[in-house]
């Protein structure tokens, strides 16, 4: 007894000492988890509320509210998460819209239908309360409207506003993206559109971008040349008129191999309409010769950088000399030639 008490009494000095030794550590604030670069909204936990998914969005819009201004690198973040948002948007009807004419996105979808169409029957086999009461199809077998080319159209035109073909310019990824929907949009008049509006957005995008160090924007150019290749003349003319209502556009051209690659693809083909040009026409296109001519004048005087190199061979060399002898006047076989590098032939 004496020694249990003995040991007791150990035992509470042990822990009087222990905790008077006890130093107090500062309390430190607690940095939740946050997950950004995401496509999705920036969003973190709570020590309160772990299961609880706090929407940072909402909190800096009421930090907004109050008057606290949000710093310039929020704000550069949530510009981006919007971009990115809407070429995902766009990418999403593209998709679906290729799988339309992909045969083996066909036989796919052929075989989903064929699987769910012998479940249904499977269904009504066991009777038709189970098929009632779990909503596997409704009777006529069909999962509701099925998507078509018109629909799906409808849906990347409204994204495909100036506002918005801007914001997906000034991404890597939107530049592919414009090149593959070119690519589907071949037989359709509303390409031409896009086209224009395409060209208004480079006058706006930064140098960077315009200036397309990383190569993006030559594939969208040779789905441009490809369309211009069996155009009329009525498909050209916005595209002139495009260029004739900006003052950005032309004197870009000398700066710009994307507008200027634009340029001769346009020259290339009107010489070869030259024959079938109405008055009305001819007197446009020497309007945007004259504005072309004005705007490349310092171009071939001094020392120029070239953007874009020519094989001798080329037959759009031949083609483009015809046409600028038209209209001696101009220059312009010495202006824009300036610009191009033509090699030696071997």
């Amino acid at each position: 007894m004496l020694q249990r008490n003995g040991l007791m009494g150990r035992e509470r000095r042990n822990s009087e000492k222990s905790g008077a030794d006890i130093k107090e550590v500062p309390a430190r604030n607690y940095t939740p988890l946050q997950f950004e670069n995401s496509l999705g909204k920036l969003q973190c936990g709570s020590v309160t509320a772990p299961r609880k998914i706090i929407d940072q969005d909402v909190v800096a819009e009421t930090g907004t509210n109050s008057g606290i201004p949000l710093s310039s690198e929020v704000l550069s973040q949530r510009k981006s998460r919007q971009i990115l948002l809407h070429v995902e948007s766009l990418y999403k009807v593209l998709l679906k819209l290729e799988d339309l004419a992909n045969p083996l996105a066909i036989e796919a979808k052929q075989l989903l239908k064929e699987k769910k169409e012998r479940e249904r029957l499977m269904a009504l086999e066991r009777g038709q309360q189970v098929d009632e009461q779990n909503n596997l199809t409704a009777a006529n077998g069909t999962d509701g409207e099925e998507e078509t080319f018109h629909s799906l159209l409808e849906k990347l035109v409204s994204g495909l506003t100036p506002d918005g073909v801007l914001l997906v310019m000034s991404v890597r990824k939107g530049k592919i993206l414009l090149k593959r929907i070119q690519a589907v949009l071949k037989d359709v008049p509303f390409r031409w559109i896009l086209w224009c509006t395409i060209l208004a957005s480079l006058a706006v995008l930064p140098k960077r971008e315009r200036d397309d160090p990383e190569e993006l924007l030559s594939p969208l150019f040779a789905q441009f040349e490809s369309h211009v290749k069996y155009s009329s003349i009525g498909e050209l003319l916005p595209l002139l008129d495009t260029f004739l209502n900006s003052d950005k556009l032309f004197p870009l051209v000398s700066k710009c191999r994307f507008l200027l690659t634009t340029v001769l693809t346009l020259v290339d083909r009107m010489e070869h309409l030259h024959d079938a040009l109405t008055p009305e026409v001819a007197d446009r296109w020497k309007a945007f010769l004259r504005e072309l001519s004005r705007a490349v004048s310092g171009v071939g005087v001094g020392p120029q950088k070239v953007l874009l190199k020519l094989d001798p061979d080329c037959k759009i060399l031949g083609t483009l000399r015809n046409h600028f002898q038209r209209h001696p006047s101009l220059d312009l076989e010495l202006k824009l030639l300036a610009l191009v590098s033509v090699g030696d032939k071997k």
